[in-house]
């Protein structure tokens, strides 16, 4: 009987694979499509990807070490210096790998690089000008190396902002600027005083390319050796001081140094931005951002999702190009009544299909509302106040200007809902908040929280105390008598329980009591938007009711809240779902 090697039968499949992917035709969202194919292949994906390293060409290790960074953990982290110290691994391979392993938490500037690679200085120069020659052939490929650099450390950021810096080429103009965007105001100091050498011994044409030992890099982590798969860049071609009108980088950096000039970190560098603005103006430069029409096309969808129990939301901005196919570039904001932007994702060149499949992928559950920008832009602006995700300083010129203005957001005010008791009798009132939680805007409001999970225990031991499951009323006018005859046990054990509600509600949502009654009101805002009204109307009434609650711990909404949670989590229960056995399965 013959053996079958089942692990090589599978190397085998994942390498045929990657020989059909070609990395020049790689878009971000085909190379998602590419991660998500090979996660289904199984654990001899990196072993593959880790022999293909040693021999991959320059379009193919950009990939391969993202690869190895989107589905690798730390556990890959000896491989990837096993690689670093093998000599048939070419240098610039070696440059991309030291920001993959960067991202796993490594200290590269402990590592022995001189001994890593044959000329680190050179192979660092190649990179740099062929990252600087691939953003002036197309500024999306910024995309994945703005989001990886995000992932990084604030030293990891600096060096790939002076490693880009010394080289004194207009075309590191749209990087720079970006890097200036970031909170940091060390990486602010220098990623202005990049931009500001550009206007030394200014003469209309390309400035001197002589680089500043100054700004020498302390190690080899930098933007031109991060994963990006999207554009393969050829640093054997020469690097020509392409002639450029003073316009088309001098606008950019003139609108990067009036931003610093109103908003930046510290009094230095809001004084020099505004010197350096004012060397530009003087030459008539005006400022202007990246030629967004060109790069997605004018804006063609906008969408909001409902909120979910969390307070999260998703906004959706679509941008149709007229002549490229595919058409479509989706940037996605992840919102947080608390947290502001938690989350930024946008993806050029998608299908009107892949475009729909995001809607539904992104909120399957919550209703959305789709081309209202008068009330999108708004809620953007009211999350702008919390620390920025790394990418959002890419995207942001992708929405309108009057966006991305800091300011609370106040739902207007509807009709005048009714009092809450004005809505039936105590048992009609708790019928329409079960009805209320049912919705499909509330339909995933509930209490998640571990103890949510002890409390079923619990109930579940008095319950069976009393000899009875809880949802368990004697119906017949003997067992009601029966009932009565053990009264006083039976009560204790409601009492128990009720009292077991109550200290989940003092626990979960009394601490929490303005960030839930805000979540609640966008969320009653949004109904309102959607068009829905008789349920919005009722959900206004328990609003209003809810601020103006003693008790919270006795009105109606929120006791329907804590019934629903216990009958989600006994479920989750059932089906082998415990956040107190996997915490990271409710993340």
């Amino acid at each position: 009987m013959s053996r079958v090697d089942y692990k090589l039968l599978a190397q085998r499949k994942i390498s045929d694979y990657l020989d059909t992917v070609k990395p020049s035709r790689l878009t971000e969202r085909r190379f998602q499509e590419v991660l998500e194919r090979l996660e289904r292949m199984g654990p001899e994906v990196l072993p593959v990807v880790t022999t293909r390293l040693r021999r991959a060409d320059r379009e193919a290790a950009p990939m391969l070490a993202r690869i190895m960074e989107e589905l690798g953990t730390e556990a890959v982290v000896p491989s990837l210096l096993e690689l670093m110290g093998d000599r048939r691994v070419p240098d610039h391979a070696k440059l991309i790998l030291l920001n993959v392993l960067a991202t796993f938490g490594v200290d590269v500037s402990q590592l022995p690089l001189n001994s890593y690679c044959d000329d680190l200085q050179k192979a660092q120069e190649e990179a740099d000008l062929s990252f600087i020659e691939a953003v002036a052939r197309d500024e999306r490929i910024l995309v994945p190396v703005v989001q990886t650099l995000g992932d990084q450390n604030p030293g990891a950021r600096l060096e790939a902002v002076q490693s880009l810096a010394q080289h004194r080429d207009v075309r590191a103009t749209p990087f720079l600027a970006i890097m200036a965007r970031l909170p940091d105001p060390g990486l602010q100091a220098v990623a202005l005083e990049g931009l500001g050498r550009l206007e030394e011994g200014w003469n209309g044409g390309v400035p001197g390319s002589d680089a500043n030992p100054s700004l020498a890099a302390g190690a080899p982590t930098n933007p031109a050796a991060l994963t990006n798969p999207v554009a393969p860049t050829n640093p054997a071609a020469p690097i020509k001081a392409v002639p450029q009108s003073p316009d088309e980088f001098a606008g950019r950096r003139l609108a990067a140094y009036l931003e610093l000039a109103q908003g930046g970190l510290t009094p230095d560098i809001r004084r020099q931005a505004a010197g350096y603005a004012e060397v530009l103006r003087r030459l008539g430069v005006e400022p202007h951002g990246p030629d967004v029409n060109e790069l997605a096309g004018p804006i063609n969808d906008v969408a909001v999702s409902g909120v979910d129990g969390r307070g999260s939301r998703t906004v959706w901005v679509v941008r149709k190009h007229p002549r490229r196919r595919p058409a479509f570039t989706m940037i996605n904001l992840l919102l947080n009544a608390e947290e502001g932007i938690k989350d930024v994702y946008g993806a050029f060149e998608l299908t009107r299909p892949e475009v729909d499949e995001t809607f539904t992928s992104l909120s399957p559950s919550l209703p959305v509302v789709h081309g209202d920008a008068a009330y999108a832009g708004p809620l953007v602006r009211d999350a702008l106040w919390a620390p920025l995700p790394t990418a959002f300083h890419f995207w942001r010129d992708f929405f309108p200007p009057d966006w991305l203005v800091p300011r609370r957001y106040q739902p207007a005010p509807g009709p005048m809902p009714k009092a809450l008791t004005d809505l039936g009798s105590p048992s009609r009132i708790n019928e329409l908040m079960t009805l209320l939680l049912a919705t499909p805007d509330l339909d995933d409001w509930f209490l998640d929280d571990p103890a949510v999970y002890d409390a079923v225990d619990q109930l579940d031991r008095l319950f069976k105390r009393a000899g009875g499951r809880r949802s368990e009323a004697p119906r017949s006018e003997s067992g009601r008598a029966a009932a009565g005859r053990s009264k006083v046990s039976r009560s204790a054990v409601l009492a128990q329980a009720e009292a077991v509600k109550r200290y989940l509600c003092e626990r979960l949502v009394v601490p929490q009591r303005d960030r839930f009654l805000r979540r609640f009101e966008l969320a009653v805002d949004f109904m309102r938007h959607r068009g829905e009204t008789r349920m919005a109307q009722i959900a206004a009434s328990c609003l209003g009711d809810l601020r103006s609650a003693r008790q919270l711990c006795r009105h109606p909404l929120i006791l329907a809240l804590i019934g629903k949670s216990l009958q989600i989590a006994k479920g989750n229960m059932k089906e082998g779902f415990d956040p107190r056995l996997n915490p990271s399965a409710f993340e």
